[in-house]
């Protein structure tokens, strides 16, 4: 957008909507006021909405400053669209013709919100949880719910106690009771690895470890959360709170898992909702997507998804004014699961109701699809994507060349706002990518790395917390500078 508008303010934005009824009258009390129209019908408005849905977007945006950031300072921007769909409202009922770009603008503000440290390791520990949790039947939810409440720090004390130190420190035999059943407890969430000692990289290495990730996963989650859906195929979670629906994919472990990892063929995905004619073929990785349709998987999260959102929807108010954030979607995962989230996002995005925000999280992910496929996810105002990078991650800047239909380099294209973990600080670019943290795979340079480059690119960086908790995404997530700030841009493509 040009920086000739930058200057535009609400004077602007009456002219574009200055064909909506006024309440407005004249300062002459001698002329009489004019009638009002007779309301729409049902039929007729939502005609009228249909035909402002199709140019309320551009009109909306073409006397706005392209900077989000102005936008939130002269915030008369907004007041005057709230003023406008209230006296439309007022005047003939019809309030779906100037409450869309109004939505509009709330949907685009939204997306460009950055994150918090909390939305992230939220997120993260949701990934994480599922390489120990093999579903309800290995642990019920709300049997996991209990267990965060259990304190292990006081129960590893409580076993170092002599029968004379409890008796000083006044322990009574109900805490010694409780703290019986609380060794129990946690020697359930015990993972295979513990008995030999730790295992390796992406496994928890002992209970404790179990137990942190139980806690922080019920921490960031609703009393009254539960699994709706469990998939031991693909290895993914759909759960439901109140008015959010968060739904989780574990990475790659298997080597059925690793085999879909290499076939890096790029093939037709048809569920992503973009007009090919506009924007070309849409192409993804065909071991992506023979992962998540494995066992009519996808079909089964997606029609889940769906059918919860149309729940929540429906039970919130019917006025467009309100009812476009009336259903909050997260989706997350790592490594091969985020691949598999952002493929899931893009399926769920094309047939979810408009009224719902979906929040793509993912860690360690390649490059899912084509430039087409970039489309579904960067270009669709209601739905955001905060992808993690930590340090010079393996997995993230691969694959580089597509093949079988697409056989230059660069046939792949990463999405979303790219959030950087690298050198101590924790940084995003809005629609962009980091170059230097996005370069391909160079195997000839790669023994050299560490005389170029401080950040790590090995195993470690790529784990959750693992093995190698101390390099892991989690423990950068929680310990490194947070530099992350509004957007300052608008990424035009969205409108």
């Amino acid at each position: 957008m040009p920086d000739n508008n930058a200057e535009a303010g609400p004077s602007n934005l009456d002219a574009d909507i200055g064909s909506t009824p006024s309440t407005s009258h004249s300062s002459n009390d001698d002329e009489e006021p004019k009638p009002k129209p007779k309301p729409m019908s049902a039929d007729e408005a939502k005609k009228a909405a249909e035909q402002a849905r199709e140019a309320s977007h551009n009109q909306a945006f073409k006397s706005i400053n392209p900077h989000v950031g102005a936008i939130r300072e002269e915030s008369r921007a907004m007041q005057a669209l709230e003023q406008a769909a209230a006296d439309a409202a007022e005047y003939n009922g019809n309030y779906a013709v100037i409450a869309q770009p109004l939505d509009f603008l709330r949907q685009l503000d939204w997306r460009l919100e950055p994150p918090t440290r909390e939305d992230l390791l939220h997120a993260a520990a949701l990934c994480h949880l599922v390489y120990w949790w093999r579903g309800p039947e290995h642990r019920s939810w709300e049997t996991l719910k209990k267990d965060a409440k259990l304190d292990s720090g006081a129960t590893e004390a409580l076993q170092q106690l002599t029968p004379r130190n409890k008796e000083r420190s006044g322990a009574s035999f109900s805490a010694e009771a409780v703290q019986a059943s609380s060794v129990d407890a946690l020697a359930e969430l015990a993972p295979p690895s513990e008995a030999k000692g730790g295992g390796i990289a992406y496994e928890f290495q002992d209970r404790h470890q179990v137990h942190k990730c139980v806690k922080e996963v019920m921490d960031g989650l609703h009393p009254e959360s539960k699994v709706v859906l469990w998939d031991g195929q693909i290895n993914c979670a759909v759960l439901r709170e109140p008015n959010r629906i968060l739904v989780f994919f574990r990475g790659t472990v298997d080597p059925g898992e690793m085999k879909n990892d290499t076939r890096i063929a790029l093939v037709p995905y048809k569920d992503s909702g973009v007009d090919e004619e506009a924007y070309g073929p849409v192409k993804v990785h065909k071991g992506f997507k023979a992962h998540f349709a494995q066992g009519g998987g996808d079909k089964r999260i997606v029609d889940c998804v769906v059918q919860q959102i149309g729940e929540m929807t429906q039970q919130q108010s019917s006025a467009l004014y309100n009812s476009w954030a009336a259903c909050e979607v997260v989706i997350t995962g790592h490594s091969l699961g985020g691949a598999t989230a952002t493929l899931c996002a893009a399926a769920i995005n094309a047939r979810a109701s408009a009224y719902c925000r979906i929040t793509l999280i993912t860690f360690g992910s390649p490059r899912v699809g084509n430039g087409a496929f970039a489309v579904a996810i960067d270009q669709r105002n209601q739905l955001r994507h905060w992808r993690v990078q930590n340090e010079l991650d393996i997995c993230t800047r691969v694959p580089w060349w597509g093949v079988l239909g697409g056989t230059l380099p660069g046939a792949y294209k990463h999405t979303g706002h790219h959030i950087w973990l690298s050198n101590g600080k924790i940084r995003w670019q809005v629609d962009r990518v980091f170059k230097s943290a996005s370069r391909p795979m160079n195997l000839l340079a790669y023994p050299f790395r560490g005389l170029l480059n401080s950040n790590k690119a090995d195993i470690r960086v790529h784990m959750m917390r693992g093995k190698f908790s101390k390099n892991g995404y989690i423990a950068h997530i929680e310990d490194w500078e947070w530099h992350i700030e509004e957007a300052q841009t608008v990424n035009l493509s969205v409108i």
